[in-house]
């Protein structure tokens, strides 16, 4: 059984592929086997500008956190009135 009807496009399993075909697999052969390396071969990686946009962000946000825990903290402090700690009810 073929995957095409009759089996008249396939060449039968004995007979050996002519020159041309030798040449033809061994061009895809190579053509793959460039494609697989030239990823390897490429040393440096161009960072887009979205690349250097992210990491500013992430930078900024990880210093703003504790500031702005420290800034809620400091205005909770300020704001607390005097007048109903208990130490100034004496």
């Amino acid at each position: 059984m073929s995957g095409v009807e009759g089996g008249q496009d396939q060449a039968p399993a004995s007979e050996d592929p002519g020159p041309g075909e030798h040449a033809e697999v061994e061009a895809r052969r190579a053509d793959a086997a460039g494609r697989h390396r030239e990823p390897q071969q490429a040393g440096r990686r161009r960072f887009s500008w979205r690349t250097s946009v992210a990491v500013v962000l992430i930078v900024a946000g990880c210093v703003l956190a504790p500031v702005s825990v420290l800034a809620v903290w400091t205005a909770n402090q300020v704001s607390t009135p005097a007048a109903t700690s208990p130490t100034w009810r004496r």
